[in-house]
């Protein structure tokens, strides 16, 4: 008896001792097995510096970053199969606020809010009220933090300075002035009934920027695209006023180019750079093509402004993938590349980036004198919508706006269309 009791405490002691070391291990899992760190990113020029300020992170942790770019059209299909797959390939990724939508309703995505709230993770001036909120709002889902932006942009409006001066114009601020300037500006330089420069464009190609377009004229005048329970809202006052404005453009005041259909804004762009057009929305990189003798005949010849109305906003976010098998150390490099310390080095580099407090700073504008327009240009305009139907909307709205731009459908029957078959794919 005396025997068995003592081999009953030995092994009650061996269990003690082995529950005891659990927790060291499991405490210490992450650190020790954290070797590396795997990003997916897109291939431009700000995800290089982004990675560049990565090898700051290496030297400080001695964690390997492997960072994978890859051209912008192939980033969702990789990311895609990446996440459905579910095995921990990437534990950061950069994404844009089209995609996050039906990627935080599916669960792909991991909240920061655990690890905002632990101060051994997040340092008390990391501040994340600090990033523009435009550049927030489609990275928060039910109240949660699911990214860390470090570059906004928006759509701009580049004009002819040359021509505007000539003709006594400012920048437009209104729509009613934007048509003002478009109509001035389109001009048949050798008096041979052609048309040399034409005031403006649109994009009408079946493509997602012929409904932002639509959408960013429906904002401006006060419409919605959806109402607050989710029911298509464009079919209003509002939506016909934006659809006949684009149309108006085409037909009526006849300052666009032939052959709208064909082009987005992205193909609309190098007619400005060709000096065939005196206005053209196009993102902020295009800053950077019109003064470059290579690719602009208008070098010196053009600026840009915020368009009139709310405008819309394009982000890059650094998120993580909820099958990361490093999460602590994920959500480090995330928060230490977009970091005030970090955002200023973007900024330092003309990178228009994402904290007010860094922005914001008039020295910044002396640099980089491109940086005040887009900045004020950011303040004033919105991310996408957020629906988990988001890309077949687009599709619809893209499809009957196309039709009026083609002159195949009516305004008020192009929207009753367009409303019909979006509250069917919502049903």
């Amino acid at each position: 008896m005396h025997a068995l009791k003592r081999k009953v405490f030995l092994v009650a002691v061996l269990l003690a001792l082995l529950l005891c070391s659990l927790p060291l291990f499991a405490g210490g899992e992450q650190e020790q097995e954290t070797k590396e760190l795997k990003v997916l990113a897109g291939a431009w020029p700000t995800t290089d510096i982004v990675k560049e300020l990565m090898g700051d992170f290496e030297k400080e942790t001695g964690i390997k970053i492997i960072f994978e770019s890859v051209p912008y059209m192939e980033l969702h299909g990789k990311m895609m199969v990446a996440l459905t797959a579910k095995e921990g390939l990437y534990d950061l990724i950069t994404l844009n606020p089209d995609w996050a939508p039906a990627l935080l309703a599916e669960g792909f995505l991991e909240p920061y809010d655990g690890y905002l709230k632990d101060s051994k993770l997040t340092p008390a001036g990391f501040d994340v009220n600090d990033f523009f909120p435009s550049s927030m709002e489609r990275f928060m889902y039910q109240g949660e933090v699911y990214g860390f932006p470090f570059e906004t942009g928006c759509f701009v409006n580049y004009y002819r300075k040359d021509l505007f001066e000539e003709r006594g114009l400012s920048a437009p601020t209104t729509w009613d002035e934007y048509t003002n300037a478009a109509v001035k500006c389109t001009i048949d330089n050798n008096n041979d009934g052609r048309i040399d420069i034409y005031g403006a464009a649109v994009p009408g190609s079946r493509g997602a920027q012929t409904a932002i377009e639509f959408i960013t004229l429906l904002w401006s005048f006060d419409g919605k695209v959806l109402d607050s329970a989710g029911n298509p809202a464009f079919n209003s006052a509002a939506g016909r006023k934006a659809l006949q404005y684009e149309a108006d453009l085409v037909f009526k005041h006849k300052v666009t180019p032939p052959g709208i259909l064909e082009y987005s804004y992205d193909g609309l762009a190098p007619l400005f750079l060709e000096g065939q057009l005196a206005m053209v929305t196009s993102w902020v990189h295009v800053t950077g093509m019109a003064a470059d003798p290579a690719q602009s005949k208008v070098v010196d010849k053009w600026w840009f402004s915020r368009r009139p109305g709310i405008g819309w906003t394009g982000t890059w976010a650094l998120c993580m993938p909820s099958d990361s098998k490093n999460k602590e150390a994920a959500y480090k490099l995330a928060r230490f590349v977009t970091s005030k310390e970090y955002i200023q080095k973007l900024a330092d580099k003309g990178v228009s980036s994402t904290r007010a407090s860094v922005m914001n700073n008039p020295a910044l504008y002396d640099k980089f004198p491109t940086i005040g327009p887009i900045v004020e240009a950011v303040k004033n305009a919105k991310p996408v919508f957020f629906s988990l139907q988001f890309e077949e909307m687009f599709d619809i709205l893209t499809v009957n706006i196309s039709d009026v731009l083609a002159g195949k459908q009516q305004v008020q029957p192009a929207l009753d269309k367009a409303e019909a078959e979006m509250k069917a794919l919502l049903k």
